[in-house]
C-alpha cells in the first residue's frame, strides 16, 4: 500500500526513475568494460616486458614481482609451461602447482587469451590480502600466450572477483542508497553454473553498507525461509522468487529479451519485495560465458521524494498560523499595538531564515564549499556530502555526488596508467642501454675483424713468396744438375771397375766431385728445410687468426642477437665473417698437410745426403782398396738415382700447394675486400643506430619528466578513504 501511496504522489517521477536506472545500468556496464580492458592492457604490459627481456629465471622472477607490486587488481602473476605447471610466480609458495586441467592452458597452446571464472580457489587466500576491503576464495584468472627463448609459456594473472564487485558496486553509483543493488548472474555457462546464479558480491551480503539485515546474518521474508548465506553471495544465492520458486521476473526477461527495464509497478526479488530497475547482458572480453547484470531499487525508495515545492508552503502556512496565535497571545498581554506588531515581524523574520537556512542555504553552502576545495587543486575526492533529504537539494547533492565519484575514478585510471606507463619507460630506457651497449661491442668487433682481415691477406702474401722460392729452389737446374752430374760420374766409375789403377784414379776423381757437389746439395737442402719452416709459422699464425676471426664472429652474433631487431645486420655480416673464417681454416689445414709431407721428403733427401757423404769419406779413407770403393761408388749411384725421383715428387707437391696458395690468396684478397666494404657499411650502420638511441634517450629522458609531472599532479588529488 505505501509504495502506491508515493507512486500516486510522485506518478510524474517515473519517467526520471527510468533514465536514471538507464544511465546506472550504461555507466556500470561501461566501467566493468573498462575494468577488464585495464586488466589485460596491465598483464599485455607483463607480457611485452617478458617477452623484451628474453632473459634468465631470475630476471623473469623480478619482472613478475614488480609487475605485481605495482598493479592494483592483479594479487598473483605467474608463468606456466605447457605442461600446467607453475614455473615462476609473484607468490613463491605456488611455484609447482598443477594448473593443466585449467582451460587456459589449452587455450594457451592454442595462442588464444582467456578468463576464466569466477570460480573458489582456496589457494587465493594463501596470499595476504588484508589491504583489500573486500576478498574471498572467489577468484577470476587471466591468460595469454608468450614465448621465451623460442619457447611457449602461459602467463596468466589471478584477481580478486571481489575486486570486480567493486566496479559494479561503486558506492556513489547507488541513487538509492537504502535498498540500490547491482549484481551479476549466470545467463551461459559451460561449467554447469545454472543460469539465474549470483556471481558477484551483493551489497548486502554484510553489515558495511546497511545497518540492516543482510545476508550473512539473515533477511526474514514474510511468509518463507530466511535467505542466508555460509560465505559469500556468489554460488550461494539464485535470483528467485521465494513464492513462485523460479527465477525473478527481472533476471528472467534480461535473460530472455537480453535487456529489461521496469520502474513500475516492478517485480518480486529473491526477499520477495518489489524491486524496479534495468537489467543488461555482459559479455566478457576472451570468455565463453554470458552474464547478466542487474541494477535495482526498492519501488518504496525510488518513489520516496519530497518537492520543495510542497514542503515550503506548508512551512509558510505553518508559519502564518503561529504568526496568527502569537499575536493573539500579544494581543492578550499587550495594549500597544505596534510593540505586538514588530514582535510578530520579527518573529516570522526568524523562522523564515531558520527555513531557508536549513532547507536551502545550508545545502546549497556544502556544495559550494565541495565545488571550492576541488577547484583549487588540492581536491579531496574523497569527499562526499551528506544525503540528508529527499528534495530537489537532495538530487542536486546526489548527482553532485556522483560526479565526484565519476572524476575521482577517472583520476585513479589514470595512475593506474601512469604506473604502467613508468613501468614501461624503465623498460624502454633499459632496453635502449643494452643496445646501446651492443653496439660498442658490436662496434669494437667490427674493428678486431678488420684488423685480423687484414693481417690474414698479409700473411697469404708472405706464405706466397715462401712457397715460390721453395718451388724456384725446385724448379731450377741447380740442385737437379748436381744430382745428375753425381749420377753420371758415379756410372763412369763402373765402366773401370776390371782396371784396378783406373778404377781408383776415376774413384778418387767421383769421390772429390760428389764431396763439392754434397757442399752445394746440403747447402740447398737446409734452404728448402728453413724456407718450409716458415711456412709452417706462418700457417700457423692465420690458424690463429682465423679462430680468433670465428670466436669473434661468434660474440658478435650474440650481441646481435641482443641488440634484437636493430641487430639482424650484423648477424648476418657475423655468420658471413664466420664462413669465410671456416674456409680458410680447412684451406690452411690442406696446405699444412702438403707442407708437413715436403718437410718428410726434404728430411728424408737430407738423411740419404748424410749417407752418401760418410760412404764418399768412408771411400776416400779407403781409396787403396779399389773394389771396396768401386762397390761403394755404385751404392752412392743407386742412392743418388733414389734421390733425383724423390726431388721429382717434391717439386710436383710444391706445385700444388704453390697453385692452392694461389689460389687462396686471390679468394683471401676477395674476401678482405668484401669484409672490408661489409666492415664499412656495418660501422655505418651502428653509427646511424647510435644516434638514433641518443634521441631516443632523450625522448625518454623527456617522457620521464612529462610522467612525473603528470603523477605529481594525480598525487595532488586525494583518491583513497
Amino acid at each position: 500500500m505505501r509504495e502506491k501511496l508515493r507512486y500516486a504522489a510522485n506518478r510524474h517521477k517515473r519517467k526520471q526513475a527510468e533514465q536514471i536506472f538507464e544511465g546506472i545500468s550504461n555507466g556500470r556496464k561501461a566501467a566493468l568494460y573498462n575494468w577488464f580492458k585495464d586488466c589485460w592492457l596491465q598483464l599485455d604490459v607483463v607480457k611485452r616486458t617478458l617477452i623484451s627481456s628474453q632473459g634468465t629465471a631470475q630476471i623473469i622472477q623480478e619482472v613478475l614481482n614488480d609487475s605485481q607490486k605495482r598493479s592494483q587488481t592483479m594479487i598473483e602473476v605467474f608463468l606456466c609451461d605447457v605442461s600446467g605447471k607453475v614455473i615462476a610466480s609473484s607468490f613463491t609458495r605456488h611455484i609447482g602447482n598443477d594448473f593443466s586441467e585449467f582451460p587456459n592452458i589449452k587455450k594457451g597452446i592454442k595462442n588464444e587469451n582467456y578468463m576464466y571464472g569466477p570460480y573458489c580457489d582456496k589457494a587465493t587466500l594463501d596470499i595476504d590480502l588484508k589491504q583489500k576491503p573486500f576478498f574471498d576464495e572467489v577468484t577470476l584468472l587471466f591468460s595469454t600466450p608468450l614465448e621465451i627463448n623460442g619457447q611457449l609459456y602461459i602467463l596468466l594473472a589471478r584477481v580478486l572477483n571481489d575486486d570486480m564487485s567493486n566496479v559494479i558496486q561503486e558506492e556513489d553509483t547507488h541513487i538509492y542508497k537504502d535498498s540500490g543493488d547491482n549484481y551479476l548472474f549466470m545467463i551461459q555457462s559451460n561449467r554447469g553454473i545454472e543460469p539465474g546464479t549470483a556471481i558477484s558480491r551483493s551489497r548486502f551480503e554484510d553489515q558495511t553498507f546497511s545497518l540492516g539485515d543482510n545476508l550473512k546474518d539473515g533477511i526474514k521474508t514474510k511468509h518463507w525461509d530466511i535467505v542466508k548465506i555460509k560465505d559469500h553471495t556468489e554460488f550461494e544465492v539464485i535470483f528467485t522468487d521465494p513464492a513462485t520458486g523460479k527465477l525473478h521476473q527481472g533476471v528472467q526477461n534480461t535473460i530472455h529479451n537480453e535487456e529489461n527495464l521496469d520502474c513500475w509497478p516492478g517485480y518480486p526479488d529473491y526477499r520477495h519485495i518489489m524491486v524496479g530497475g534495468k537489467g543488461t547482458i555482459i559479455k566478457p572480453p576472451y570468455s565463453d560465458e554470458v552474464w547478466g547484470m542487474m541494477c535495482e531499487g526498492d519501488i518504496e525508495d525510488i518513489y520516496h521524494y519530497s518537492h520543495l515545492s510542497r514542503r515550503i508552503p506548508i512551512y509558510l502556512g505553518i508559519l502564518a498560523s503561529s504568526s496568527l496565535l502569537v499575536q493573539y497571545v500579544l494581543d492578550s498581554f499587550l495594549s500597544n499595538q505596534l510593540l505586538s506588531g514588530g514582535i510578530i515581524i520579527l518573529y516570522t523574520i526568524f523562522v523564515t531564515y531558520a527555513i531557508c537556512k536549513k532547507t536551502i542555504v545550508t545545502p546549497l553552502n556544502n556544495v559550494t564549499n565541495t565545488l571550492w576545495d576541488i577547484a583549487e587543486g588540492e581536491g579531496d575526492l574523497t569527499k562526499r556530502l551528506p544525503m540528508d533529504s529527499t528534495n530537489e537539494i537532495g538530487q542536486l547533492i546526489r548527482w553532485f555526488n556522483k560526479f565526484i565519484s565519476n572524476q575521482m575514478n577517472m583520476i585513479i585510471r589514470v595512475k593506474n596508467s601512469l604506473k604502467a606507463s613508468q613501468k614501461t619507460v624503465t623498460t624502454v630506457s633499459n632496453s635502449n642501454q643494452k643496445i646501446q651497449n651492443s653496439m660498442r661491442s658490436i662496434e669494437e668487433m667490427v674493428h678486431t675483424l678488420s684488423n685480423n682481415a687484414m693481417e690474414q691477406n698479409q700473411l697469404f702474401h708472405n706464405t706466397q713468396i715462401e712457397v715460390n722460392k721453395i718451388a724456384d729452389c725446385l724448379e731450377n737446374n741447380e740442385l737437379s744438375h748436381l744430382v745428375e752430374t753425381m749420377k753420371e760420374k758415379t756410372a763412369s766409375a763402373t765402366v773401370f771397375k776390371n782396371d784396378p789403377v783406373k778404377v781408383q784414379q776415376e774413384a778418387n776423381l767421383v769421390n772429390q766431385e760428389l764431396e763439392h757437389a754434397m757442399v752445394k746439395a746440403m747447402g740447398s737442402i737446409s734452404s728448402l728445410e728453413k724456407e718450409s719452416l716458415e711456412i709452417t709459422n706462418i700457417i700457423s699464425t692465420i690458424n690463429r687468426i682465423s679462430k680468433q676471426t670465428s670466436l669473434l664472429a661468434l660474440n658478435a652474433s650474440i650481441e646481435a642477437a641482443r641488440a634484437g631487431e636493430v641487430g639482424k645486420g650484423f648477424a648476418v655480416v657475423a655468420q658471413e665473417i664466420k664462413s669465410l673464417s671456416e674456409g680458410t681454416n680447412e684451406a690452411t689445414t690442406v696446405i699444412e698437410g702438403l707442407i708437413h709431407t715436403i718437410q718428410n721428403e726434404i728430411n728424408q733427401t737430407n738423411a740419404s745426403f748424410m749417407a752418401i757423404e760418410n760412404k764418399v769419406k768412408t771411400s776416400i779413407e779407403n781409396s787403396t782398396e779399389s773394389m771396396k770403393a768401386v762397390s761403394l761408388v755404385i751404392d752412392i749411384s743407386k742412392t743418388i738415382s733414389y734421390i733425383l725421383e724423390t726431388m721429382s715428387e717434391q717439386s710436383v707437391l710444391m706445385n700444388e700447394v704453390r697453385s692452392n696458395i694461389l689460389m687462396m690468396a686471390k679468394q683471401n684478397e676477395e674476401n678482405s675486400i668484401r669484409g672490408e666494404t661489409s666492415s664499412k657499411e656495418a660501422l655505418e650502420l651502428v653509427s646511424y643506430i647510435n644516434k638514433q638511441t641518443g634521441k631516443l634517450s632523450k625522448v625518454i629522458e623527456s617522457l620521464e619528466y612529462s610522467t612525473a609531472d603528470l603523477n605529481e599532479m594525480v598525487e595532488s588529488f586525494k583518491i583513497e578513504k
